[in-house]
């Protein structure tokens, strides 16, 4: 299903306009804005940042290559959302909870052994239904997390996690990617992605990121400052 319902952002990635999609290509694709007011706001710009309105936090940007009347033709359009996730990446540390999805558990259960199997592989002594468990968040980015559990967590599951450093807590859906014993730690080091982030969810973990990030770097330029600070005894 193609989406149709488009935000058009500003630089700061907060909404500008509303607009439909009325053509794409592999590479391309134009934008017809909805009303005259919102036109005015993107009337004359030489690139266009935009969104799906319906719920997921991608945000593309594109080069207008033909304006006419309220319909923009965008070419050479990148997707900003996966160099954002990328580079915004910094160490946290803080305690969570990790909910495993059962209705989707079930679902893939019934998907991978038969609806008239699931008996049996109920009483497979190997058979666990994942529960919830308190985890050590390590690290956040704006398109995953990783963390400590005492317990394994399931590459085939989806879970919820709360995630406590921004203004207001969020609880997102995650996918665990990679789950390992670490001997160290006698812990389980889990990465997973974010999956069906809303838009201003991953905003509003961008800026919580780049805040963090700012703090970080400041905090270290004041600790190079001071072992550089000439020694007043000497």
């Amino acid at each position: 299903m193609i989406e149709k319902g488009y935000y058009i952002l500003d630089e700061q990635d907060h909404k500008l306009a509303d607009a439909e999609m009325v053509a794409f290509g592999n590479d391309s694709m134009t934008l017809a804005v909805t009303s005259e007011d919102d036109l005015r706001k993107v009337a004359g710009r030489k690139v266009l940042r935009f969104s799906i309105a319906r719920v997921y936090a991608e945000v593309n940007e594109g080069q207008v290559v033909l304006e006419d009347g309220n319909r923009f033709s965008l070419e050479n359009i990148e997707n900003l959302s996966v160099k954002q996730r990328s580079e915004f990446k910094i160490q946290a540390r803080f305690v969570s909870r990790i909910t495993p999805i059962l209705p989707r558990f079930i679902e893939n259960m019934q998907e991978d052994a038969g609806v008239e199997n699931n008996s049996e592989k109920k009483e497979d002594d190997n058979f666990r239904i994942p529960v919830e468990q308190e985890v050590m968040v390590r690290d956040i980015s704006c398109g995953g997390i990783g963390f400590y559990s005492d317990s394994e967590c399931s590459t085939a599951l989806d879970y919820t996690i709360e995630i406590k450093i921004t203004e207001q807590p969020l609880v997102v859906e995650v996918s665990v990617v990679r789950s390992e014993y670490e001997g160290l730690t006698r812990k389980y080091v889990n990465g997973a992605k974010f999956v069906n982030l809303r838009y201003t969810e991953e905003r509003m973990l961008r800026q919580t990121i780049m805040r963090m990030q700012v703090l970080e770097r400041k905090a270290l330029k004041e600790r190079l400052e001071r072992i550089e600070e000439p020694d007043d005894e000497n």
